[in-house]
């Protein structure tokens, strides 16, 4: 009976083909619009995850979905507020189906980022000295710290705690940057009603550049702190968008 009522379901119509017909189209452009990454950077990241998604598949037991399937169709979850229905309608994708590549993606992310998202070694610190120096004239800085909110739904304990100044409900993601943008270190989890100073001394990385600061810094080498009030070794104070630097220690 039960299989009777399995091969008798509706499955509900859904778009064929979108990648080979739509996605394989698409110039840069478009591709970096739709899924917020640029093709050589999807490439980079399907050779890197194939052997993964691969094995975490078939370790399932279910039919196995192409590794530029999952990737496209997570990427785009991720990119976008479209709801699991839509993407997977638009990839040809249950929605089941669609949270379990959901799932393996970014565990796949998250192991991996290790990887991508690490302090720059001196020779590449170096370099990255030359660009802020081009950049606003700011000599010896090797990173850059800011925040930026992420919203959440109201969590059941507590809600107000995570309102922010913009009234609405996040934690906020602090990240360290290079002048290109490249991440040199994440760190999240707080509620975004506290303020980026405080968040920022509680992160892992400024434990690291207490207890390990020779690891991290040269003798002339700082990290910048946008609007800022945390003063330490190596840690440059600069006011918004004035291109002074309030104080040096």
């Amino acid at each position: 009976m039960e299989i009777a009522i399995r091969e008798n379901r509706r499955v509900p119509p859904r778009i064929k083909g979108f990648i080979n017909s739509t996605v394989h189209n698409y110039n840069d452009k478009e591709f970096q619009s739709d899924f917020r990454v640029t093709r050589e950077t999807f490439n980079v990241l399907k050779d890197k995850f194939s052997p993964y998604l691969k094995r975490a598949e078939a370790s399932t037991g279910r039919l196995q979905v192409a590794v530029e399937h999952q990737l496209l169709s997570v990427l785009r979850l991720l990119a976008t507020p479209d709801s699991y229905r839509s993407v997977g309608s638009r990839f040809d994708m249950a929605k089941s189906t669609l949270f379990n590549c959901f799932t393996t993606v970014v565990i796949a992310l998250n192991e991996t980022a290790p990887d991508i998202i690490k302090w720059p070694p001196p020779e590449e610190r170096q370099s990255i000295k030359r660009q802020f120096q081009n950049i606003r004239n700011l000599p010896g800085v090797v990173g850059a710290v800011d925040g930026t909110y992420v919203p959440i739904k109201a969590s059941h304990e507590n809600p107000e705690v995570y309102v922010n100044r913009k009234c609405f409900h996040g934690i906020t993601l602090q990240c360290i940057s290079a002048p290109n943008l490249k991440l040199l270190d994440c760190f999240t989890g707080y509620p975004s009603s506290m303020s980026d100073n405080r968040i920022f001394r509680n992160s892992d990385i400024f434990f690291e550049f207490m207890n390990n600061n020779n690891v991290y810094f040269e003798d002339d080498e700082v990290i910048m702190l946008a609007q800022g009030k945390l003063l330490k070794d190596h840690l440059l104070c600069y006011l918004g968008g004035s291109g002074d630097c309030a104080i040096w220690i």
